[in-house]
């Protein structure tokens, strides 16, 4: 189903909803202001986050080859293809999330996200403070066997794929690297939930709720910067990508490629004109990219985009972005080596 095709249903089923609710409701967009303009009723919720508990390899044959423990291990800790860690300690994870999510939704008014100030404050907030508490708990016994569980994750995950598909080990090594060489309060501290909403602590009456409100609310504010910042590096990602794959073609010159040049030069500029924030980190990579457009070598183009690409994925890499690497990209622009270089 393509985007226009999308497009056109999602508007009928707009139609048709507004349609249904005009036949009960006269006046939906009154009712629409009153409820957006009302002080009592702000939208409220709550959004969290954790990082990767494990490994993708890709499909793992020759399952044949291991024991029945290691067999057991491979059901256990995930499938041919996915290795997890801190199983219980997910669920437990899961347990809260789903509890703060129903009790949300229990107090919301109707089905919606609108919550009232007397819920929100009397409510929601004492709730709220006893699951992080309780989160933290969790994260503190974490803390306590954190090296034992990933360096027996990472043996056991090495043992499996030594077997079923040796072929795999050092890409194996280079996945647990990631998870193994992040330092315990990197990981620990990025599983977390901030909270949205427009109720202030004006209406808080005990200050360690209010120091809650604020936090969450700040680490709110904080997310979605970084989903703008790692976005526009997705954006950077994306254009410089194509434009490596598509000189790979090319002679010495890159004169034939006038049309890919500009493409390039303008997808950079698009993020240069959404940078209103004038995150430096943006504009010396759109600048760079513009350089490199105009560079007419193909070896110093692709001496110039490694350098450039090494660039945009280190620094997703450091907020735990994933991008995806195009099957038309050289060998030369791994993820591994560009990482390597972006540590050098």
């Amino acid at each position: 189903m393509n985007n226009d095709v999308r497009a056109t249903l999602a508007a009928q089923t707009t139609r048709e909803r507004l349609e249904n609710l005009s036949s009960v409701i006269t006046d939906i967009e009154g009712l629409a202001d009153a409820y957006t303009a009302s002080e009592d009723l702000k939208i409220t919720k709550v959004h969290f986050h954790q990082p990767p508990f494990g490994v993708d390899l890709g499909k793992l044959d020759f399952f044949d080859t291991l024991s029945d423990e290691e067999k057991g291990y491979v059901k256990k800790a995930g499938s041919s293809m996915t290795f997890k860690f801190f199983l219980e300690e997910q669920k437990k994870l899961k347990a809260i999330q789903e509890g703060v999510r129903k009790y949300l939704q229990k107090l919301s008014v109707g089905n919606s996200s609108y919550v009232s100030s007397d819920t929100f404050y009397n409510d929601f907030l004492p709730y709220l403070k006893g699951k992080e508490e309780e989160l933290e708990q969790l994260k503190a016994q974490m803390s306590v066997y954190y090296d034992d569980e990933l360096k027996s994750f990472s043996d056991n995950v090495l043992n499996v794929v030594s077997k079923m598909c040796p072929c795999r080990l050092e890409s194996a090594k280079r996945a647990l690297s990631f998870i193994t060489e992040k330092p315990v309060e990197v990981f620990l501290n990025s599983i977390c939930f901030d909270l949205e909403t427009e109720f202030g602590t004006e209406g808080v009456k005990e200050e360690d709720l209010g120091d809650l409100l604020e936090r969450s609310k700040r680490a709110y504010v904080v997310r979605q910067i970084e989903a703008i910042y790692v976005g526009q590096l997705q954006n950077l990602w994306d254009g410089l990508s194509t434009y490596i794959s598509a000189i790979q073609d090319a002679p010495d010159s890159l004169d034939g490629f006038s049309t890919s040049r500009k493409t390039l030069i303008k997808k950079a500029e698009k993020v240069e004109k959404e940078n209103i924030g004038g995150i430096p980190v943006i504009s010396n990579i759109t600048q760079s990219i513009k350089d490199l457009g105009d560079e007419l070598s193909k070896d110093m183009a692709n001496a110039i985009a490694f350098d450039i690409a090494s660039e945009i994925i280190g620094r997703g890499n450091e907020f735990g972005a994933s991008f995806k690497f195009p099957d038309s990209l050289p060998e030369w622009c791994s993820k591994e080596a560009l990482l390597e270089n972006y540590a050098a």
